[in-house]
């Protein structure tokens, strides 16, 4: 929620962080939870489902992560 945050005016950015958790909370509600109830398999883990996500498929192909850490 930080993007823009320092270029913005206070009001501005207050308005942004509100209308982009309206938006979170509408994908959530309205595609997400049907979407799960339906197909219960693909809730990931972090919701308290059964699907594990495999961080491989996830990260850019050009990011390397340190191996030292």
């Amino acid at each position: 929620m930080s993007c823009g945050s320092n270029r913005a005016t206070k009001e501005n950015f207050e308005s942004y962080r509100s209308n982009a958790g309206k938006v979170m909370g509408e994908i959530f509600l309205e595609m997400l939870q049907p979407l799960w109830e339906r197909y219960p398999e693909l809730r990931p883990k972090e919701m308290d489902g059964i699907y594990e996500v495999n961080p491989q498929i996830h990260e850019p192909h050009f990011y390397k992560p340190d191996e030292n850490t």
